[in-house]
């Protein structure tokens, strides 16, 4: 009999209890529901909690930042591809022939920058290969700046209007005879 009255007294506390914490939820999201009307999200209390409210504020707002990081990445594309044009157009003045939609407006000024001669020589101008050491060994991992044969990357090399922007390592032909690693121009 004692048990069944002590489980009786329980359960009405336990009632209580829950009334109370359903009462008290109820008002915080309520509050939280007024609160986030005023920074301009809307939120029906009675069917989202408070933490919900939170969350879901979170997510739109983490949302608009990746939204926000991505047109400022595109933009910078967009501004960055607009110099490598402008790059190209002023080089074009100057005698190199550059394709900006390939050759980034630093790397076209690295190698015009490795071309020009103090005497201020035409870019067709250039050192033989003879004079680098014979120590040298190209790292075929890698698209070298100048090829064994002189060729400068994504240059026109041979004076025929296009650039060369295709890398060709050296190799040895039936015959035995070594060509020299170049650079073409695309097919």
């Amino acid at each position: 009999m004692n048990l069944v009255v002590l489980s009786c007294a329980v359960l009405v506390l336990y009632e209580r209890g829950s009334a109370d914490w359903q009462t008290e939820q109820q008002q915080l999201n309520n509050s939280r529901a007024a609160y986030w009307a005023q920074q301009g999200y809307r939120f029906d209390p009675q069917s989202t909690s408070a933490w919900e409210m939170d969350q879901k504020v979170r997510d739109i707002q983490r949302a608009a930042y990746w939204a926000a990081w991505r047109q400022a990445v595109a933009d910078h594309r967009r501004d960055q591809k607009v110099r490598d044009i402008q790059r190209a157009a002023y080089w074009a003045q100057q005698g190199y022939h550059f394709d900006p939609q390939s050759t980034p407006a630093w790397e076209m000024d690295l190698i015009a920058g490795r071309v020009r001669t103090p005497g201020g020589e035409s870019p067709a101008v250039r050192q033989p290969s003879s004079s680098l050491p014979a120590s040298v060994h190209w790292d075929t991992r890698y698209r070298p700046l100048q090829a064994e044969n002189g060729d400068l990357y994504n240059v026109d090399n041979d004076g025929d209007g296009r650039v060369e922007p295709i890398y060709v390592n050296g190799y040895y032909r039936s015959d035995g005879t070594y060509v020299r690693s170049h650079y073409r121009a695309r097919p």
